[in-house]
């Protein structure tokens, strides 16, 4: 009965991937509204959803006892997925055109249908803010009323009345009419953001844990002397006098591109490429004296991310577009790009393991690997929850399976499994875990570049 339901949700859960790769390509050569229809709304993905989630939970209840936190986790995880079934049926998203004097008590949903409000809209006045000595747009706000309850709308900040929810979405070239989206989903919101809050707290109750594989890994490590790379002491000198070198330098460059910008530098590939390097080199700098094995890996995924920023050319440091606006950018975009440094040290650290002729070596670097999985994989999912938050407050929905948020969940689901090591015992053999983070790392390339060079959609500028 176990392993029936253990197997059935582990090739739900592929299905699923394979679905989710095939939608991103699908919607780059015909569009993402195709894409939609074609895969995310389409039965075979809402039944592997469904059978994931149910042949999952029985699954658990069979095999695990007595483990609140993991408890805690799974439910979130449930409730996300209620939430989502809720915003998919219930909820009606659009958008509406107004002129500034004009009032409308109607917008265009998604489906092309002309839907109904239950109140009008009047467009008082539209505003556009401008950057100092510059034309590059700094804000736009519309100032709407509604039975007398005067709003303003402007990125990152949108306007509720009764249920709806109104985002800035364009305007007109004459700067006197506005594009408005329109939404309307208080339950299914409510339900996942309530599966977000218990995700939240059961990553947090965890680390308080004693009997988790994050605990095992690094006991193991602290006993297994043997297995340590140590280099030399004076390459170790000269390489470690690198990193922080490198780090000087990159923590310059990006403070001189902060300062000359008025924003933090998080927003362009090659500020993140900067940035990827500058937190290999922190990781580097901490964990190299102790374990100098780090500190060649480490420099190798600095310079290869330094080398990579300038090959795609420098940018000058421009005004912080009016979407990115927002006090989530710097913690969204720092998980993000801590759990993609960690996922590339962890790439290089199994490479290691995988060509290494000491068993206890290839042992100590599986266990490194399997340490660090865990605050990368929690990164990860932090910041793609903090994405999700961000989304609902500037483009209207908390997820919309664009590329970039479709790759970051196969990343997601995809390094998830390496952590089940219990269920699946495969993980235990080190060599396969070694070659299971190896190729669990081309999620994270086609993440970051794939969707940037490729696949496009609106997370394309970064």
């Amino acid at each position: 009965m176990k392993k029936f339901f253990g197997i059935t949700t582990l090739v739900s859960v592929i299905v699923l991937l394979l679905l989710m790769v095939s939608a991103t390509v699908t919607g780059r050569i015909l569009g993402q509204a195709i894409s939609v229809d074609l895969f995310y709304a389409s039965a075979l993905f809402m039944t592997c959803t469904i059978v994931a989630a149910v042949s999952g939970t029985v699954w658990f209840c069979l095999n695990v006892s007595r483990k609140p936190v993991t408890a805690i986790l799974h439910i979130g995880m449930l409730v996300i997925i209620a939430g989502a079934l809720v915003s998919r049926y219930c909820s009606v998203n659009g958008r509406m055109h107004l002129r500034e004097g004009e009032t409308a008590d109607w917008f265009a949903s998604d489906d092309g249908m002309k839907t109904e409000l239950p109140f009008p809209v009047t467009l008082r006045m539209f505003d556009v803010a401008y950057h100092d000595k510059s034309d590059a747009i700094r804000s736009c706000s519309s100032h709407v009323s509604i039975y007398g309850n005067q709003g303003v709308i402007s990125m990152n900040r949108p306007f509720r009345y009764k249920g709806y929810r109104f985002y800035q979405s364009g305007f007109d070239d004459d700067r006197a009419g506005t594009f408005l989206l329109v939404g309307h989903d208080p339950v299914g919101i409510t339900v996942v953001f309530c599966g977000y809050a218990l995700v939240l707290v059961a990553m947090i109750l965890f680390w308080f844990k004693s009997d988790t594989g994050f605990r095992a890994s690094l006991k193991r490590l602290k006993q297994n002397s043997i297995g340590r790379f140590n280099l030399p002491p004076m390459i170790r000198r000269i390489t470690l006098a690198c990193a922080w070198l490198l780090l000087f330098t990159l923590t310059w460059l990006l403070g001189l591109r902060w300062y000359v910008s008025g924003h933090v530098p998080m927003t362009d590939s090659y500020e993140m490429m900067l940035l990827i390097g500058w937190t290999s080199m922190v990781i580097t700098t901490i964990f190299g004296r102790k374990h100098t094995f780090v500190i060649p890996l480490g420099l190798v995924l600095g310079g290869v991310s330094v080398l990579v920023a300038f090959i795609s050319r420098p940018t000058a440091a421009e005004p912080l577009n009016p979407i990115l606006d927002s006090p989530l950018l710097a913690f969204h975009v720092a998980c993000m790009m801590v759990a993609y440094t960690l996922f590339g040290l962890m790439a290089l650290c199994s490479l290691a393991g995988l060509r290494a002729f000491r068993p206890e070596a290839r042992v100590y670097l599986a266990d490194v690997s399997h340490m660090a999985l865990y605050p990368a994989l929690f990164m990860l999912v932090l910041g793609t929850i903090l994405g999700s938050f961000w989304g609902n407050i500037s483009w209207g929905s908390y997820w919309q399976w664009d590329p970039k948020e479709t790759w970051a969940l196969i990343t997601v689901l995809v390094y998830s499994m390496a952590i089940h090591t219990r269920s699946m015992p495969k993980f235990r053999d080190n060599r396969f875990f070694n070659r299971y983070i190896v190729l669990s790392f081309i999620t994270v390339l086609v993440t970051y570049f794939g969707v940037n060079l490729l696949l496009g959609g609106i997370h394309s500028y970064v």
